[in-house]
């Protein structure tokens, strides 16, 4: 089994830069399931990618909420990637 990481974000953001650069990420994730749902047929699969954008969409009000007073954001995201 491959095993490959990636270090997607590592930095120290001001508000502003964190939430453009957090709603472009989860904008990506949303439109990603949108257009599984409009090429799916089945029920199971719809609902499912229906509750990860309503997820995505509360999480990221949330995240908006945290750090609204934050002068200084430190992110850091790591993906990692196995083959199966």
């Amino acid at each position: 089994m491959k095993s490959v990481k990636i270090q997607l974000i590592d930095g120290r953001f001001n508000t502003e830069e964190t939430i453009d650069l957090l709603e472009k990420l989860i904008k990506i994730k949303i439109n990603f399931h949108s257009n599984k749902i409009k090429s799916s047929d089945i029920e199971e699969d719809i609902k499912y990618r229906e509750n990860r954008i309503k997820v995505l969409q509360d999480e990221m009000y949330n995240i908006r909420k945290m750090i609204l007073n934050s002068k200084q954001i430190n992110l850091k995201s790591m993906i990692d990637i196995n083959s199966i």
